[in-house]
């Protein structure tokens, strides 16, 4: 313990991240497919979508599992609200437009 102490105290320390800058994961998929990321659905393109929502601050209490439950769908309903849909339009059910505009906040391309 002693010798990775000593260690990791030689090694610099990290800046403060700047809070601007969003990080972008150079394996997730660039394209979703509007049919892969529904509820119920397990893949990397659901993993993609919520990362996205959690950059964009919805709470999803498991984190990026790549499975859509009903953590998902809630953070999915609140980003649909913050993106000004109501009623049963902010259902946390994906549609093309608003996955296309949380797309266009996440770096990803939407195939409806």
């Amino acid at each position: 313990m002693l010798v990775v102490a000593f260690i990791l105290r030689l090694l610099p320390k990290c800046p403060d991240p700047n809070p601007d800058l969003t990080w972008v994961d150079e394996t997730a998929p660039t394209e979703i497919h509007l049919s892969r990321v529904q509820y119920g659905a397990t893949n990397e393109e659901v993993r993609t979508l919520q990362n996205a929502l959690i950059t964009r601050g919805r709470n999803i209490p498991s984190g990026a599992t790549g499975h859509f439950g009903n953590e998902t769908k809630a953070a999915y309903a609140a980003e649909q609200q913050a993106q000004g849909y109501t009623g049963h339009d902010a259902n946390g059910i994906p549609g093309c437009k608003s996955l296309t505009t949380l797309g266009e906040f996440a770096g990803f391309t939407v195939q409806c």
